[in-house]
């Protein structure tokens, strides 16, 4: 994979090396052999190529890890970055992420109606979790005008998402979710 990466710029061979580097499994000498050894500083280096390179899956999911900080020191700005390159290039996850760190101002600045339209498109590319989101902001009015009838539309979509209930079950009890937090 890591071969594939660098030599043809391939994002997909990228991102599956820097996973085999995470979790540590890397190839000896000998075909059959392996030995277990993370390098999380390879894998942020293959992931961030990866990102670069149009891979956005790889985006989200370094964002995540320097967010976090799972696996290296929190770097919120070098998150933001990334969840900004995988959103540009189409990643539902990463414009989650994008919208989730304007929403805390975790590596920019905290803008309400940035993450309120990055939750809207997201619902529409059918993510729940941004669904769910949304609705949430219309319940509690924050960024948008506070609307029931909107907070039980969001609600419904996000369900109907999930897979949780039919739409005629839904119809019939859509405000079954109390999870009233973003």
């Amino acid at each position: 994979y890591e071969e594939n990466c660098y030599l043809r710029d391939a994002g997909q061979s990228c991102h599956n090396a820097a996973s085999l580097y995470l979790s540590g499994v890397k190839k000896v000498n000998h075909p059959d052999e392996y030995e277990i050894v993370p390098d999380v500083e390879k894998a942020v280096e293959l992931l961030e190529k990866a990102c670069n390179g149009n891979h956005p899956k790889s985006c989200s999911t370094i964002a995540k890890l320097l967010q976090y900080g799972q696996i290296t020191a929190k770097d919120y700005k070098r998150a933001f970055d990334n969840l900004v390159i995988g959103c540009e290039n189409g990643s539902t996850e990463s414009c989650t992420g994008l919208a989730h760190a304007y929403m805390q101002g975790m590596g920019t600045k905290k803008d309400v109606s940035k993450a309120a339209e990055l939750y809207e498109e997201g619902c529409k590319s059918g993510s729940a979790q941004c669904c769910h989101n949304m609705g949430v902001l219309y319940y509690q009015g924050i960024g948008v005008e506070k609307n029931l009838n909107k907070f039980k539309e969001f609600n419904i979509k996000a369900q109907l998402f999930r897979g949780q209930a039919s739409p005629d079950k839904i119809a019939n009890n859509p405000l079954k979710s109390s999870n009233l937090r973003l």
